[in-house]
Order: C-alpha cells, then structure tokens, then sequence
C-alpha cells in the first residue's frame, strides 16, 4: 500500500508448500523489500547573527517532508560545534543528541542552544557554526551546519597627549603617549606623523613618520610611545609648536583623540636697547642706535616716541614717532637707527635734554633700555658791552 508514512525498508517472504504428486519442491521462498518513497530529511537553521549581550544562539532542527506525515521509528542526530573565527571563550557549548520519537509528525523541531560569553574585550565580529552528524532512522540531513555571527557589544579607543617641553631639555627629545582606553583581543596598529605649525622641521624639531603596535589582549590603560627629536638652537623665537597625528587604524578599536600638540618653549634670549646722543645744536639732527643682543629667527617691530625734557619740541628739536623693524634671522649687534631733527636758533641758552622712548614690541624680544636721552649743546654766544 502507497501510505504517507516515513517508514523503513519493510520485507515480506513469499512461501509454497505441500505439493503433490512426484515433483519436488526447488526454492520454496521468496522474499520481497519494500523500499519507502515516503522521504522526510533533517534541516539546521540558525540565528544568522546576534550581539555579544543577548547571552545565547538558538538553532533549529526541523523534520521536513510531505505534509501529514509522520516517522513510524525514532530519528536521532548528534549536535557539535565547528570552529570559526569564535574562541571557545566566546561561547559554551557540550555535544549532545537530539531525538525525534517515532510518530512526531512533518515540521517538528529540536534545538541546540548555545550560550555567549558576554566579556568586556573589544573585538570584530566573530563566527561559529553548529553541525549535525549521524542521523539514525529513515531519513536524511539535507542542511547539516549553521552559521551564527556574534557582533561585539564592547568598544576601546586610543587617544593621544599634548606634551610641552623646554628646548634645552636634557634628552633632546619630546615623547607623547599613545594610551588605550578598553581591553582588546586582536593586535592592531595605528599609523602616526608629525606635522609642522609655528615650528618648523628640520630647524626646531625633527619630522618622524611610523607605525605603532599594540598586542593581542592588551588591557585597557596600556601604552605606546612616539619620540620626537628637538633642535636646541640658538635663536630667539618664542614658544613655537608642531603636531604628531594618528591615521590608519586597524581592527575596530577607534580613535578618540587624533592629535597631539607638543609646545617647545624657547631657552635663549634677545633684547633691544635704544643709547644716549649728544648733539651740538649746529649737527642738524641726532642719530639713535637701538642695538639688538641675542639672535632672532622672526622679525619684530618696535615703537619709539620722542619726549619733551628741557628741550622743547618745535623750539629745539622736531617731534617725532615711528616704528623700527628688524628683518628676520637678525644677529646679535644688529642695529636701527632714529634720526631726530635739531632745531638751530639764534638764541643763547643752556644745554637741554628731550628723550626717545620705546615701546609696542612685537615678538618674543624684550626692551632691555627703553629711553634713549638726546643733550644739545648750544652754539650761540652772547656779550655784553659799554660803550
């Protein structure tokens, strides 16, 4: 009979006896196997992918075949784990059997439950695939494995530091942190380069290009350094600056801080300082010398005013402001000069005084003297007679 159950081979035997006569029996039996076309196979499917927080992954094992059918006999299937990019850490798992009883009908399921460890370590999304082997009864696996992938619930970044540093310093050198915030389970690297701002590579620091590496199962809080060489010169120039930044991150740890500043400030000092003239009233004008000590790597301006004292501007001299500049790169003894008109008069008076002063600088250059006194020596002779 053409039943829809799921049933084993069967046989049946065919036998004849009790014959008459002279003739003998030959092969009395025959025996005949019925082979089911009633076919039900054993599918796996599976959760295709779950974060590390929801604790577990559940596949399935269906019996699938004909519509209202059932297994006259018991089917059984052993579960087990194929390794992927998953650690055992990752998830716990023991081999087991699963059992369909005789009679369970088209459509019943079995399931394998495998719980994910939940730990606190950044890492790329990871695979595991279940199997299931050795299928006892009359049916088949027509989908023996399933693979879930487990998305990480847990982040880590790296950040870098800002660094200052004198110029002079002992060691030559700047040294910024590179530190890890997260524990990570894969090695990873990060590529790093400096970048010039108000200081300049090769003349204030030296520029450095590489690549740093963090190990596998670093904890968070771990650290990587970058060294930068750091010109002491002899320069005057200010506190001056340059950046180191991170690029090029593998795995999937993030970047929270990009760049590091590092701030150089200067050792060495430069200074201007304006002298005394004395003029006769005949010279026509007196010539300041304001006179630079210590070198300079930019250039600066500086304001000067000339002051009434007992000479008196527009009587005795001309008033006079403006601004000196000193070209970048200037060396010490480099001078500027302000030239002040002498008025020439016709009358009789004692030796005076007017006064230059500076102020306004620019830079990192101080003013060491910042008033420069002008004395005119009268020329004008007076007498008396009697007649």
């Amino acid at each position: 009979t053409d039943d829809q159950r799921v049933e084993n081979t069967e046989r049946y035997t065919v036998n004849i006896s009790g014959i008459t006569g002279s003739a003998t029996l030959g092969n009395a039996a025959v025996a005949t196997d019925i082979l089911d076309d009633d076919q039900v196979t054993v599918e796996l499917t599976g959760t295709p992918t779950t974060t590390e927080a929801v604790g577990t992954v559940t596949y399935t094992a269906t019996l699938t075949g004909i519509a209202g059918t059932s297994i006259t006999s018991p089917v059984t299937v052993q579960t087990g784990i194929a390794p992927g990019s998953a650690l055992a850490a990752d998830y716990t798992f023991a081999p087991s059997t699963l059992t369909f009883p005789a009679g369970s009908p088209n459509g019943t399921t079995r399931t394998i439950t495998v719980p994910i460890v939940n730990d606190l370590i950044s890492e790329p999304s990871e695979t595991f695939t279940a199997t299931i082997t050795n299928i006892t009864g009359p049916t088949t696996i027509s989908a023996a494995t399933a693979t879930a992938t487990i998305t990480d619930n847990d982040a880590s970044s790296i950040a870098i530091n800002n660094v200052t540093v004198a110029e002079n310093a002992g060691s030559g050198t700047v040294t910024f942190t590179v530190t890890l915030t997260g524990a990570v389970q894969n090695a990873f690297t990060v590529a790093y380069a400096s970048a010039n701002g108000s200081a300049i590579a090769p003349g204030d620091y030296t520029a450095v290009s590489g690549t740093l590496t963090f190990a596998a199962n670093s904890p968070t809080g771990t650290t990587r350094t970058i060294t930068v060489p750091i010109i002491n010169d002899l320069l005057s120039e200010g506190n001056e600056t340059f950046t180191v930044g991170l690029s090029g991150i593998t795995g999937p740890t993030t970047i929270a801080t990009a760049t590091g500043t590092a701030t150089i400030t200067d050792d060495d000092a430069s200074s201007v300082a304006i002298n005394n003239v004395t003029v006769d009233e005949a010279a026509g004008n007196a010539i300041f010398t304001v006179t630079l000590t210590g070198n300079v790597q930019n250039a600066f301006t500086v304001n000067y005013a000339t002051a009434n004292g007992t000479a008196v501007a527009g009587s005795d001299y001309t008033a006079t402001t403006g601004t000196v500049t000193f070209p970048a790169n200037s060396v010490t003894g480099a001078t500027q000069t302000i030239t002040i008109p002498i008025l020439n008069d016709l009358i009789t008076e004692a030796t005076e005084t007017f006064t230059v002063g500076l102020s306004g600088i620019t830079g990192s250059t101080t003013i060491a003297t910042a008033t420069g006194t002008g004395t005119i020596t009268d020329n004008d002779a007076a007498s008396i007679a009697i007649n």
